[in-house]
């Protein structure tokens, strides 16, 4: 059955969905905070490189800090230097994000004006609000009918060829 190419489609699009469905409010929310407010803040805990090992011991490196900024005169704290990602592939890139930000740096914090808790030091909003979405689901629908027409232009020569 998996080897027609409608189940195969509405496989990949309900795989689609589930992550569009996970993945999407953050998406969402990183668009809102990288779009919107931004305030000054400052470093309260050094940056510093951070590796741990998740699924088939492959390594994830990430930039562990905390930050204050204060928004309608209540302060917050964060700790994320940007929404989406945050990792990298080697300690040493890590390492060198990390010496951004060091104990005590005055630094420029965008948050989400409905949600001032949500916050990162790199807006990620140029990715979201340059139409990539669009793009990129443009693409996959493209990719998914080239792929449905070939299956069946294959399957109708093997028919052919057969007889």
């Amino acid at each position: 059955m998996w080897d027609q190419p409608i189940p195969r489609a509405i496989l990949a699009g309900t795989v689609a969905l589930v992550l569009m469905a996970w993945k999407g409010p953050s998406v969402l929310a990183a668009a809102r905070a990288g779009s919107s407010a931004s305030t000054a803040g400052i470093v309260t805990e050094g940056a510093e490189a951070v590796s741990s090992i998740s699924g088939q011991r492959a390594r994830r490196h990430r930039v562990a800090l905390r930050y204050e900024y204060h928004v309608d005169g209540r302060t917050y704290e964060g700790d994320r230097i940007g929404l989406l990602g945050g990792t990298y592939a080697t300690r040493d890139q890590a390492a060198q994000a990390a010496a951004a930000y060091p104990l005590g740096r005055s630094i420029t914090v965008h948050y989400d004006p409905r949600s001032p808790s949500r916050a990162c030091l790199v807006p990620p909003a140029s990715l979201l609000s340059s139409g990539a979405p669009i793009w990129i689901g443009a693409i996959a629908v493209c990719l998914g009918i080239a792929g449905w027409y070939t299956s069946l232009h294959v399957r109708e020569q093997l028919a052919t060829r057969d007889r």
